[in-house]
């Protein structure tokens, strides 16, 4: 009852540290093996585009609830709106960057006919027992 500005400082603070975390902790592993990484910058360009709007969408309630005449339930409606957003936006952005702009994602050295390191099943048991 009226901790909504609590959930969403913890929910923005567990996205951020979570992003930092896994994006060092992949950089790091990478540089451990790879001495030079190659990315495309219009993949990159994608990205931080769909992480700019989740950032404008995480901030639209706040900024909103600031205002004077602004009441609880109007919040309320911005955020549930934005979040329905979010979800098509970035269900629109896997069907692009899996399906009808994959060569985009691809790293600019990157061959596409690169052996796989383990087999699908092997794969599968080391996800599921992740």
């Amino acid at each position: 009852a009226g901790l909504v500005t609590v959930v969403q400082g913890s929910l923005l603070g567990s996205i951020l540290s979570n992003l930092l975390l896994v994006l060092g902790m992949a950089f790091f592993a990478a540089g451990l093996w790879i001495k030079e990484s190659h990315f495309s910058s219009m993949g990159a360009s994608a990205n931080m585009t769909c992480l700019a709007l989740g950032s404008i969408a995480l901030a639209l309630p706040t900024i909103y609830s600031s205002l004077p005449d602004a009441s609880l339930e109007d919040m309320l409606m911005i955020s549930r709106i934005s979040a329905v957003l979010l979800a098509v936006v970035y269900a629109l952005f896997l069907v692009f960057q899996l399906l009808t702009h994959a060569d985009m994602f691809t790293g600019e050295g990157e061959d596409e006919d690169e052996q796989a390191l383990m087999s699908a099943p092997t794969s599968i048991v080391v996800l599921v027992s992740a």
